[in-house]
């Protein structure tokens, strides 16, 4: 998983990562090329503007995420855009909380110390059929993908989470979301801006 997250992050740099080895034994040699450009100074009337957030209506977020300081930070960064967030570390936590928390979206890692996020998923959906899912995972092979929807989650995040990706997750997730219909392609990730 960390060849994979290094190999998106390399990409978003415009760059590329190959790997080699003499054979067992022996170790690999991991090169990374990145493009280099002259850094210039843009006129400040012609500076590029960051993206302003988009408006989204405060949810009610179920978290699930096994690593700590990625829960951490992404609780914190949903509560700052004001979300109402409950989180857990396992599925049992999540189970518990699922209980007595009335979420709207589920945002859940599919890698978990005591199941997957689909199974998961498949259950939460039975408890609350109108809930949005939006699954965190270091894999975006179609395959991933189709098996996020089969499991109920609407949008497939591949880690690192590009935050403009996850806003506009939440944009879509309506407060009277209906399960998908069987044919009707998930949701992809957006392509990550340049911003």
């Amino acid at each position: 998983m960390g060849l994979a997250i290094s190999h998106r992050l390399i990409e978003l740099h415009g760059g590329s990562i190959t790997a080699a080895s003499e054979g067992p034994g022996c170790g690999a040699t991991f090169s990374i090329e990145l493009p280099i450009t002259a850094r210039t100074v843009a006129p400040a009337d012609s500076r590029p503007t960051h993206r302003e957030a988009p408006k989204i209506p405060a949810r009610r977020i179920l978290l699930v995420e096994d690593h700590h300081q990625t829960r951490h930070a992404l609780a914190r960064l949903l509560k700052n855009r004001g979300h109402e967030v409950a989180t857990a570390e396992t599925m049992r936590q999540a189970r518990d909380l699922a209980n007595t928390f009335a979420y709207d979206v589920v945002l859940s890692d599919l890698g978990l110390p005591d199941g997957t996020g689909h199974e998961l998923m498949t259950e939460l959906r039975r408890l609350r059929p109108s809930c949005h899912g939006i699954a965190l995972s270091g894999y975006g092979m179609d395959t991933d993908i189709q098996r996020s929807r089969a499991a109920g989650f609407d949008v497939h995040l591949t880690k690192p989470v590009d935050v403009g990706a996850l806003e506009d997750a939440l944009v879509s997730a309506k407060p009277n979301h209906k399960p998908e219909t069987p044919g009707e392609p998930i949701q992809e990730a957006p392509t990550p801006r340049g911003d």
